[in-house]
């Protein structure tokens, strides 16, 4: 783990500061000051649970790919023979 200062919240929970270096131009600057910790936190759990629900996307997507490929799901191809119609059958004359 990286070095950083331990500190208490006032719940009494332990946490620790993270030095980060931001371009001037990065939306958490045009938070107020007061509120730009909180906000910045709530940016890394949102990114963090984005990620973490990619990668269960991405997972779930290569398992459909593999099993349409071994034809698990028994898919029709797309260039399938198209089924014939008997127009005057279907339309009853």
């Amino acid at each position: 783990m990286g070095s950083g200062c331990r500190t208490k919240t006032r719940e009494g929970t332990a946490t620790r500061i993270l030095t980060i270096r931001l371009p001037a131009d990065h939306p958490v600057w045009s938070v107020p000051d007061r509120e730009r910790s909180r906000v910045a936190r709530e940016w890394l759990d949102y990114g963090r649970d984005v990620a973490s629900a990619m990668d269960t996307v991405i997972r779930e997507i290569h398992c459909l790919r593999e099993a349409i490929e071994s034809n698990a799901l028994n898919c029709v191809s797309p260039k399938a023979k198209k089924a014939r119609v008997d127009v005057k059958s279907f339309m009853g004359i």
